[in-house]
């Protein structure tokens, strides 16, 4: 089964803009050239997928994008200007599944660990994308990783991130990390190094 929206704008939504409970391990869902604004997008499956491409995910309140057990991808997407003071993960949060992530953008965001991604107990792949400008108060400018998960990270800048503990990135615990072809630019810490910490 395959649900598609595309060429959509969702924007001031006070609750989730799309709430997606996927059953079924023949379930689709795919999101093309759409803009969410302060809008966020919650998908959480035993088996179904998520598709996300050349979407633009910006100003969010909280995590702008939650996946929790739902294997996704994002391609050729821009999240931008999302934050969440409170918790991890302004631009996305992925827990329990994988997410891939494909020449995306994640610039300004900001939160309390992982400016744009964290992932807790979930394999999280990057390839040809770039991080700029996010912010942490805590830990993991661009991205934070808990215990349990791991980080394979291509072809990728970072540059200009901030945190208290690791600019780029930091971890919580155990992850397994793996780097190819990185290029850091002034990502700034207080604590530790600036590409990516390891807090146990």
């Amino acid at each position: 089964m395959l649900f598609r929206s595309s060429n959509s704008l969702f924007q001031q939504c006070s609750s989730y803009s799309v709430y997606s409970d996927i059953s079924s391990n023949s379930c689709l869902l795919t999101v093309t050239n759409t803009t969410f604004t302060a809008a966020p997008f919650h998908t959480e499956a035993s088996s179904g997928e998520t598709l996300l491409t050349n979407c633009t995910i910006q100003q969010g309140d909280g995590n702008a994008v939650y996946v929790n057990s739902a294997p996704t991808v994002f391609v050729d997407s821009v999240f931008l200007l999302n934050s969440h003071s409170g918790s991890s993960g302004a631009a996305a949060y992925v827990r329990d599944t994988t997410l891939l992530v494909q020449g995306c953008t994640f610039e300004a965001n900001s939160a309390n660990d992982g400016g744009a991604l964290t992932a807790n107990a979930a394999d999280l792949q990057v390839e040809d994308c770039t991080f700029k400008h996010n912010v942490a108060k805590s830990s993991g400018g661009g991205v934070y990783l808990y215990a349990g998960s791991s980080f394979l990270a291509s072809n990728c800048t970072f540059d200009a991130n901030y945190a208290l503990v690791g600019g780029a990135c930091s971890t919580d615990g155990t992850v397994a990390i793996q780097y190819s072809d990185i290029t850091l630019i002034n990502n700034k810490k207080q604590i530790g190094r600036a590409s990516c910490r390891e807090r146990v």
